[in-house]
């Protein structure tokens, strides 16, 4: 199982519900600029971990493993832009599992 790490997804109120298929058929540059994305290189190299998302006073941080394919960091990226904008993704295709957790102790997910 492939691990993926999200925080408590952004405040998307006032627009209409976003489809995956938006943010899987968007180009990444438009989507990044789009949403205002700060993408990092992480420098956790475990081979399970893909990447994570931080999203703090509504702006979205990805930071992504340095270690994975053209495809797979394109996938992860748009991935945990879906669950940082709490895109609907299911039925989420098998094996990946993803954590949501506070940033910080004591604060709601």
């Amino acid at each position: 199982m492939s691990n993926v790490t999200a925080t408590t997804p952004a405040t998307t109120s006032g627009t209409a519900a976003i489809a995956i298929d938006a943010i899987f058929d968007t180009p990444i540059e438009t989507l990044l600029s789009r949403y205002d994305v700060a993408l990092y290189e992480s420098e956790i190299t475990d081979r399970e971990f893909y990447g994570a998302v931080v999203v703090r006073d509504g702006r979205i941080s990805l930071l992504m493993s340095p270690d994975r394919t053209e495809f797979e960091r394109d996938f992860f990226t748009r991935y945990l832009l879906c669950r940082a904008l709490g895109v609907d993704m299911t039925p989420l295709p098998e094996p990946f599992r993803a954590e949501v957790h506070p940033l910080l102790p004591g604060v709601p997910a």
